[in-house]
C-alpha cells in the first residue's frame, strides 16, 4: 500500500456554499464511534454477542497555529459556531483530492493558547449532529480492506 503524507489529510468547513480549509492546521484526525449493544444469551456462552443497533458518530480533531493571515470570516464563522452551539458542514479531505467523510458537525469543544515565547494555538473537535456520509470506497482502496456481507453480519478481512 502506498504511503502518504500527513499533509495531505486535512479538514474542510463549508462557508456560504464553498468549501475551504481550516487555516493553520498542523494535525487532523478523524474517529468512528460505534456503540456496542450486548446481546449476549446464555446458551451462547462463552461467545459474546453484539448487535450493530448502538449510536453511531463520528469525530473530527483539529489543532494548529493561529496567524496573522488567516481568513478572519472563517475563524469568525467558527468561533461564533462554538459559542451559540450551531451546526457547521465539515469533511475530511484525503490525498488532496478525495472526501473521505462529510456532514453535519457541532463544534464540541474549541480551545486557543498560546505561551509568552511561542506561537498561538488552537484545538478544535467536531461531533457529528447527524448522518455522515463516508466514501467506503476510498477508505477500503487506503487500507486494503475488503467488506464481505453475510446473513447481515459485517466481515473485514485483509485483502
Amino acid at each position: 500500500m502506498a504511503k502518504r503524507a500527513g499533509s495531505l489529510f486535512w479538514c474542510e468547513i463549508q462557508v456560504a456554499s464553498t468549501w475551504v480549509m481550516v487555516p493553520g492546521q498542523r494535525t487532523t484526525a478523524g474517529k468512528i464511534n460505534n456503540e456496542q449493544v450486548d446481546v449476549t444469551e446464555k446458551g451462547a456462552v462463552p461467545w459474546r454477542g453484539l448487535a450493530a443497533c448502538g449510536i453511531r458518530s463520528a469525530e473530527i480533531s483539529i489543532a494548529g497555529v493561529v496567524a496573522d493571515t488567516i481568513d478572519r470570516s472563517l475563524w469568525n464563522a467558527i468561533v461564533a459556531s462554538a459559542i451559540a452551539g450551531n451546526i457547521l458542514q465539515a469533511r475530511l479531505v484525503s490525498n488532496g483530492l478525495d472526501v473521505i467523510v462529510e456532514g453535519n458537525y457541532l463544534v464540541q469543544a474549541m480551545e486557543e493558547n498560546g505561551e509568552f515565547n511561542g506561537a498561538m494555538l488552537y484545538t478544535i473537535t467536531l461531533a457529528s449532529a447527524g448522518a455522515t456520509i463516508f466514501d467506503t470506497a476510498e477508505l477500503l482502496m487506503e487500507t486494503g480492506v475488503q467488506i464481505l456481507t453475510e446473513s447481515s453480519t459485517l466481515l473485514l478481512t485483509e485483502g
